[in-house]
């Protein structure tokens, strides 16, 4: 399955906090995903256990949030072009 380096760290860090295996994530996604295709669903998945595990942003003032949420941003773009070494390593 051909999947962005960033998708195979986070299905590596979500085994490792679920005490499972990526492949064992990536059966059961398999079996649950319906006739979506497997990659697609894989990013879904991956995006939703983070969206699902992250708590809403609050803090005392606005700027505190706004400058939180701008350092956020600007990681998350800076790690989607970092230029990665292929994952090797064939999942389903």
């Amino acid at each position: 399955m051909a999947l962005e380096a960033a998708f195979w760290r986070a299905l590596r860090d979500i085994a490792v906090r679920e005490g499972t295996t990526v492949d064992a994530l990536c059966t059961d996604i398999n079996r649950r995903r319906g006739s979506a295709p497997l990659p697609t669903s894989v990013r879904v998945f991956v995006v939703s256990y983070y969206r699902q595990a992250t708590p809403a942003l609050q803090t005392n003032s606005a700027s505190d949030s706004a400058s939180l949420s701008q350092d956020l941003l600007k990681e998350a773009l800076e790690a989607m072009i970092q230029p990665d070494t292929p994952i090797s390593g064939k999942h389903h």
